[in-house]
C-alpha cells in the first residue's frame, strides 16, 4: 500500500509493526529538522501526517517494500512486546472480521497470508515475529522507542542532525487509554514454539521477557 506523493523522494524510512511508535517518531524527527511523514507515501491517501518537504516516511505498511528503496535509510523502531501486542489486540487487528472489512487489517493478511494459519493470541505472536525479523534483516538499525521517547539524541546523532537548541516533540500518542497489557502468564498460554521465538526476538532488542 505505498500511496505515493507526487514529486517525493524517499530518502528515510522509518518502520516497525502497527502501535510500535512509527507516529510519534515520525512528529519527532520532524521537529528535529528532518521532515518524515507518518504514512504519509506508505498508506492510504490522505490519512496520516503530511509535513511539507517530507524526505521520508514512517510506517509499518513500509516492511513489504524496505527492499525496494535500497538507497534509502532505514531504521527500525521497536517497542515492548507485550504492550505491542496488548495494543494490537485492543484493537483486534488481526481478528478474522476486522481482516475481512478493515483495508489496514487485510494488509498483514495479503503480505503474510501464513497469519491466518494461527488463531487467537497465537496469530499476534506470530506476526510481532516475523513482521520485526524481516524489519530487522532490511534496516540499518533499530531503536527502542522508550529510550526514544526518554533521549532522542542517538537517533539524531545516527542520522546525522543537529537538534541544539531545538523544540522537540515529546508526547508519545496513544489513541488506546484503556488498554489491559498482556503479561508473560498470559504469553505463555500460547504455542511454545511461537513463546520462544517472542522472548528470543525480544531479548536481542534489549527486552527481557519473564
Amino acid at each position: 500500500m505505498a500511496a505515493g506523493i507526487q514529486g517525493m523522494k524517499i530518502r528515510y524510512i522509518i518502520t516497525g509493526t502497527p502501535r510500535s511508535g512509527t507516529g510519534f517518531t515520525s512528529q519527532l524527527l520532524t521537529s528535529g529538522g528532518l521532515k518524515i511523514g507518518h504514512e504519509m507515501f506508505f498508506g492510504m491517501p490522505g490519512a496520516g501526517f503530511y509535513p511539507a518537504g517530507a524526505v521520508g516516511d514512517s510506517s509499518w505498511l513500509a516492511v513489504p517494500y524496505l527492499r525496494a528503496y535500497p538507497d534509502a535509510k532505514k531504521i527500525h523502531i521497536v517497542r515492548n512486546p507485550l504492550k505491542t501486542i496488548s495494543s494490537m489486540l485492543h484493537a483486534q487487528n488481526l481478528e478474522d472480521l476486522q481482516i475481512a472489512n478493515n483495508m489496514y487489517c487485510y494488509y498483514k493478511v495479503k503480505h503474510l497470508p501464513e497469519i491466518m494459519q494461527w488463531k487467537g493470541l497465537n496469530r499476534y505472536l506470530f506476526f510481532w515475529t516475523v513482521w520485526n525479523n524481516v524489519a530487522e534483516k532490511e534496516c540499518d538499525k533499530f531503536f527502542q522507542l522508550e529510550k526514544i521517547s526518554k533521549n532522542p539524541s542517538p537517533l539524531f546523532k545516527h542520522l546525522g542532525i543537529d537538534i541544539k537548541g531545538k523544540t522537540l516533540y515529546k508526547k508519545v500518542y496513544n489513541q488506546y487509554q484503556d488498554v489491559k497489557y498482556l503479561t508473560m502468564k498470559d504469553i505463555k498460554k500460547c504455542d511454545k514454539s511461537l513463546v520462544k521465538t517472542l522472548v528470543e526476538q525480544a531479548g536481542k532488542y534489549g527486552y527481557k521477557l519473564k
